[in-house]
């Protein structure tokens, strides 16, 4: 398929979803303004400068905005651990044009092929953004851990730091196996004391009984024309998980000390599973030998350590996964169900998320610092509202337009013959995921020869009245892709024999 019709294809669903491209006219006034007062910003006197200290950033290898950084160390106190964000509050003043456009989409949307940004690229990818060897304006947050990772204090400030590396996630994995080496001793040191770190926080975590799904990500892969050519697994490791970990550490420091001072945020929450879901997913877990013994986080944990070995993990731990709330922005400290804390927001990515920046207003108010804002009660329902909507937007957007790209490809491979797994039954027959092209396509019962399959539904099959084959959860089968049509997201498959 041509770049063309792939360009007119992704530009229809971007307007069909409601996502902003175009920015405001008054957006280039106030642009020029950020860079002009650049200088003044990285200068002002309340900055602590961190300058001395070799923060690092740790991101992937194709990502343009660096709006967190990393440092760590031992001391007398424990293991001190810095997260450095992106002091967007310092350039983005409240209801400017920047502001408002920033509010409008709520959060970068990163599709297959392209990124639409929340801030402007000059915000984004320069000015707020941690460049290795920049000086660069952030909020900052210290936290001290004792032996067993427990958080025992935290402080914010705003600051100057001096990224010494940009590194990427492949980078320090390889590191931390001992395949090579970072080019610079006190960064290596760093690392390791980092990395230590990383390792009580997951024990941590795991006791506190954190969620752990393993749920299939994937990369598209493109030619020089923009057209797709592949797809290949996203692979997670120690690198990413130990981010992850430091970022909700900042989050959790933020959000209790915002709650001590009695300032109003948005917190991040996420309340648990769906009441209306849970006989489903019972029966789906009896089906292959499972049962959730209770709706905490800790029985959910549990069940998923348990399924740790099965065949069908990943078909379980994505069935646990549409079975959970989505998480949402509100005034309330109600937890984060699949973190299992009782305090959290989103503080450490405001280059990318409008809520993070609302975060870092509050921070910037409560410390008596430029920048900040207190927002009332309904103020912060209203915006909370509307960032988990266009939060979701944005994932129906990213899931629309990948779904677009691997018909694309599964077009391509219409009459081959793939294995696939059965992840879904119902009555009219079978959803299966190409385990190779990593997206799945329908089996319809009627294909599924010279016989009549009936549903059972408590056991998730389909079942042959004459010749007793069943078809389900989890069994592997060989399909042909028989028909797609990318754009209505239908791949049609038939059995290979």
């Amino acid at each position: 398929m041509s770049r063309h019709n792939n360009n007119s294809e992704i530009t229809r669903a971007i307007r069909r979803l409601g996502l902003a491209c175009n920015w405001h006219e008054g957006i280039d006034a106030e642009l020029k303004q950020c860079a002009e007062r650049a200088a003044d910003v990285i200068a002002e006197a309340d900055r602590v400068d961190l300058r001395h200290l070799p923060f690092v950033t740790i991101d992937g290898a194709d990502a343009k905005d660096y709006d967190d950084a990393i440092y760590c160390q031992l001391s007398d106190e424990g293991t001190v651990l810095w997260v450095a964000i992106a002091d967007v509050a310092s350039y983005v003043s409240v209801d400017s044009v920047i502001d408002k456009e920033a509010f409008k989409r709520g959060n970068s949307t990163y599709l297959p092929d392209r990124v639409l940004p929340m801030l402007p690229p000059l915000l984004s990818n320069d000015l707020c953004s941690l460049l290795p060897d920049k000086d660069r304006p952030v909020l900052a947050c210290r936290m001290v851990f004792g032996k067993r990772a427990e958080m025992l204090d935290y402080r914010f400030s705003k600051a100057l730091i001096h990224s010494r590396r940009r590194l990427t996630y492949q980078q320090v994995q390889t590191f931390f196996g001992g395949g090579s080496s970072i080019a610079c001793a006190e960064v290596s040191s760093m690392l390791r004391t980092a990395e230590n770190l990383y390792r009580a926080l997951r024990k941590s975590r795991q006791a506190r009984g954190a969620l752990d799904l393993d749920v299939p990500q994937r990369r598209l892969c493109f030619d020089k024309n923009q057209c797709i050519e592949a797809v290949v697994p996203l692979l997670r490791n120690d690198a990413h998980r130990m981010i992850e970990e430091f970022m909700v550490c900042a989050n959790v420091a933020a959000a209790r000390y915002l709650s001590s001072q009695g300032t109003s945020f948005l917190s991040r929450v996420h309340e648990g599973i769906k009441k209306e879901m849970l006989p489903a997913l019972d029966n789906f877990l009896r089906c292959l030998g499972f049962h959730l013994t209770g709706v905490e986080a800790i029985d959910v944990a549990r069940l998923i350590d348990k399924t740790s070995e099965h065949a069908s993990k990943r078909i379980i731990h994505m069935m646990i996964l549409s079975s959970l709330q989505r998480a949402a922005y509100a005034p309330s400290q109600q937890g984060h169900f699949g973190l299992a804390l009782s305090h959290y927001t989103h503080f450490t990515s405001p280059i990318r998320r409008y809520p993070d920046l609302l975060v870092h207003r509050a921070i910037h108010a409560t410390l008596g610092l430029a920048g900040g804002h207190r927002y009332s009660l309904d103020e912060l329902k209203s915006r909370g509202r509307h960032c988990s909507m266009t939060e979701r937007q944005s994932d129906e957007a990213v899931w629309d337009i990948e779904r677009y790209f691997l018909c694309v490809l599964a077009q391509a491979k219409e009459g081959r013959i793939y294995s696939g797994v059965i992840t879904t039954v119902v009555a009219f027959g079978l959803f299966v995921e190409l385990t190779e092209l990593q997206t799945s396509g329908l089996l319809h019962v009627k294909c599924l020869g010279n016989d009549y399959y009936e549903f059972n539904e408590p056991h998730q099959c389909l079942k042959g009245v004459r010749s007793g084959k069943t078809y389900k959860i989890g069994q592997t089968i060989k399909v042909l892709i028989k028909s797609v049509r990318p754009d209505e997201r239908k791949i049609d498959l038939i059995p290979a024999s």
